[in-house]
C-alpha cells in the first residue's frame, strides 16, 4: 500500500472513487486525511477536486507519524478553492487516534 501510495503520488494518479460527498447542505466542513508522503493521499485528492466548496469553511485536521501537515495546507488551499480554510487545523499523531477522543474533542469545540 505505501508504494501504491508513493506511485500515485509521483503519477499524478487520481483514483476513482465510487461516490462523492454533497457538501451543499454544509456551511461547515470538518476535512481530515491521513498525511501520506508529506502531503494529501490522491484519493483524498479526487474527491476534493469534484465537491463544490464555494462558500464553505473548512476545518482541516491531519493524523501523520510526526510530520504534521506536510504540504497538505497548501494542496487544500488550492483544492478546495472558494473556501474559507481556518487557521485552527490541527495534527494527531496516527498511532495515538485511538487514545485522543478528548483532545480531538476538545480541538473540534474550539475550532468552531
Amino acid at each position: 500500500m505505501i508504494y501504491e501510495a508513493k506511485e500515485e503520488l509521483e503519477q499524478g494518479i487520481r483514483p476513482e472513487l465510487k461516490a462523492y460527498p454533497d457538501l451543499s447542505p454544509y456551511d461547515t466542513v470538518f476535512l481530515g486525511f491521513p498525511n501520506w508522503w508529506n502531503t494529501l493521499p490522491m484519493p483524498v485528492v479526487s474527491c476534493l477536486e469534484r465537491c463544490d466548496w464555494h462558500g464553505k469553511w473548512v476545518l482541516p485536521f491531519v493524523t501523520s507519524g510526526g510530520g504534521g501537515f506536510g504540504d497538505g495546507i497548501q494542496a487544500l488551499q488550492k483544492l478546495c478553492n472558494g473556501a474559507v480554510l481556518s487557521e485552527n487545523g490541527s495534527a494527531f499523531l496516527g498511532h495515538q487516534v485511538e487514545t485522543s477522543r478528548e483532545a480531538i474533542m476538545t480541538w473540534a469545540k474550539a475550532a468552531l
